[in-house]
């Protein structure tokens, strides 16, 4: 496996275990290990009527993007890598827009986002 692929693993597996505790604090609120400070507070992102799509958490589609990410990890580029890293672009929009929106921020978003904008990155970079 060449370095660009482990790089992208190694974030997915990162961002994947993020979001499962996301998904979890969505359900037991109270989990939520976070500093209320300010811009930043994380209960008032995620207590928002933005962290959930359908009644689903946003969160559960971190798991599932990233999720993906660590089988597209190995995969030529192509139209269905392509379209997922467009998926994942909609998603940093929406997880932007809606903090904006909020007027707070979430720490943990904001790492997810941030790992949305590195695995893009390197898929990018990523010579098949």
């Amino acid at each position: 496996m060449k370095m660009i692929e482990k790089t992208l693993v190694v974030i997915s597996v990162i961002a994947v275990s993020i979001s499962i505790y996301l998904t979890i604090v969505h359900y037991q609120p109270k989990a939520l290990v976070c500093p209320d400070t300010g811009i930043i507070s994380c209960e008032t992102v995620l207590g928002s009527s933005y962290s959930t799509l359908a009644g689903i958490p946003i969160a559960v589609g971190g798991i599932v993007w990233f999720g993906a990410n660590i089988v597209l990890a190995r995969r030529k580029a192509g139209i269905v890598r392509n379209i997922w890293l467009i998926l994942g672009l909609g998603g940093l929009v929406y997880s932007i827009t809606a903090m904006g929106q909020i007027g707070k921020i979430c720490i943990y978003c904001s790492t997810l986002d941030a790992l949305i904008v590195v695995s893009i990155a390197l898929f990018l970079l990523k010579r098949d």
